[in-house]
């Protein structure tokens, strides 16, 4: 058994996933390693395949037998041809010169258009000289429709124009009536599509005006349903409340609601009830009603439309993530919350479990989690949406960053791997600077060239690497020390 080092400059400390195809066939699935990384094996010849997950790269190195397996060679056996020799006479042109650009116009008014399939027994040359082919021992062509050798081919180039073309097959388009499905909007006020929600009393009626300007009378509906109309001038009697989901769109079959399914984040903050109520449509259209939220409870539904019990709501909804098959999927990047405004500020935030809390942050403060960024209380606040977190922590990255600035000295504020904010670093004119941080600020002048590398403890802290875009794989075998090879892509 025979061992082997694989090893790397760039990506060492790194975890990737081996895969190992021998050069006498199969697949071995070595699994996850971190570099280095000894391999024993009886075999070791063949394509190392590594993929590195954190960087979304992968890496390959061919390491193939010193000895090749031989393969069947064909040797090209000669094969002796008779060789006759063919004289070819080529013809003679002569310098009889003659114009073959003659345009004789003959203005013969024709009431047809005179087809142009009469097949024609003379050559018609492209050049404007014709050479004058003189038949002594002559080839002729097979690929003419008529070997004729004449002392003297004239093409004749006539261009019969006619004064007056009356086309004898005349093609009339006659445009038929193909039904479309247009998509055709009302004005709004007379065809929204508007959710009716009963949220308390039993059951409620209501009367509206549809799409078609008909009048719609004595509509019941429970308490704790939604109902979804496209119209406008709602009248009702009970407790109704209305929410106007956009305009109607007529599909050709009728007018229906235009709506999309989001996934919708539900906070109670427990301002108007202990346990708040609210009712809600999936993506699938299935009613779900009379459900409640208690307070500083959170919820996530994938929903087209929401109603709520209590007008105004103590429930706070935030359209923020995506859905599905009807499933809320909550991202977990990393969210950088930098106040620049000059008081503290609070935002809502929704963590990588699905759960909303109330952040604050001082003035000039940076804060910074895993989750999403829900929504805040001022303008002042900065929020830049990182990597994906690992662990529920920041990653922390090389970020390069380019002064383009021919004169002057520019300032970035960032956040260390230790999660401290260093503020004011400086980047001189013209100068390519890079960085460990979970998070960097600059300004216009300084351009981020690339973001997301590794960063590497060489034995002096974490420092980046600046040459991870580049697979570099190293093995050799412990039977001598010596790298047999090394490959740089």
């Amino acid at each position: 058994m025979t061992t082997v080092l694989i090893d790397s400059v760039n990506y060492f400390g790194q975890i990737a996933d081996i895969t190992f195809y021998p050069q006498t066939g199969g697949t071995v699935n070595i699994g996850n390693q971190t570099i280095s990384y000894y391999y024993s094996a009886d075999y070791i010849y063949g394509l190392y395949s590594l993929y590195f997950s954190a960087y979304n790269s992968t890496c390959t190195f061919e390491f193939l037998s010193p000895t090749p397996t031989p393969t069947g060679t064909e040797t090209p056996t000669p094969t002796p041809t008779s060789t006759e020799e063919v004289t070819t006479q080529t013809p003679t042109p002569t310098n009889t010169e003659t114009p073959t650009q003659t345009e004789t116009p003959t203005n013969t008014p024709t009431n047809s258009i005179t087809p142009t399939n009469t097949p024609t027994n003379s050559i018609t040359p492209t050049n404007s000289e014709t050479p004058t082919n003189t038949p002594t021992n002559s080839i002729t062509p097979s690929n003419t429709a008529t070997q004729t050798p004449t002392n003297s081919i004239t093409p004749t180039y006539s261009q019969t124009p006619t004064n007056s073309i009356t086309p004898s097959i005349t093609r009339t388009l006659t445009p038929t009536r193909t039904p479309t499905r247009t998509l055709t909007m009302t004005p709004e006020g007379s065809c929204n599509c508007l959710s009716i929600y009963c949220n308390k009393g039993g059951s409620a009626t209501y009367n509206y005006r549809n799409c078609s300007g008909v009048t719609v009378t004595n509509v019941t509906i429970l308490e704790g349903e939604i109902q979804l109309i496209c119209g406008g001038f709602v009248t009702y009697s009970g407790s109704i409340t209305i929410t106007n989901n956009g305009v109607c769109v007529n599909s050709g079959f009728g007018f229906g609601c235009n709506l999309t399914c989001n996934c919708v984040t539900l906070y109670n903050t427990g301002v108007v009830s202990n346990n708040d109520g609210y009712s809600y449509i999936d993506c699938n259209g299935d009613l779900y009603s009379g459900l409640t939220l208690s307070t500083n409870t959170t919820v996530n539904i994938c929903a087209q439309v929401v109603a709520f019990e209590n007008s105004p709501t103590g429930i706070l909804s935030f359209t923020s993530n995506t859905c599905v098959d009807n499933t809320c999927i909550v991202d977990c990047n990393c969210i950088t919350v930098y106040n620049t405004d000059g008081d503290t500020q609070e935002f809502y935030r929704l963590n990588c479990d699905g759960e909303v809390s109330l952040q604050s942050v001082s003035a000039g403060d940076v804060y910074q989690y895993c989750g999403t960024y829900l929504s805040g209380s001022s303008t002042g606040l900065t929020v830049t949406v990182g990597q994906s977190c690992d662990g529920g922590t920041c990653p922390c990255v090389c970020m390069s960053m380019n002064n383009t600035d021919t004169v002057n000295t520019h300032y970035y504020d960032y956040i260390d791997c230790n999660g401290n904010l260093i503020v004011g670093d400086t980047i001189s004119p013209e100068e390519i600077k890079s960085v460990c941080a979970r998070w960097i600020s600059v300004d216009s002048a300084l351009v981020l060239t690339h973001e997301g590398g590794p960063c590497v403890d060489f034995g002096s802290g974490l420092e980046c690497n600046q040459y991870m875009d580049n697979c570099n794989i190293l093995i050799n075998t412990t039977n001598n020390g010596v790298w047999l090879s090394d490959l740089y892509d």
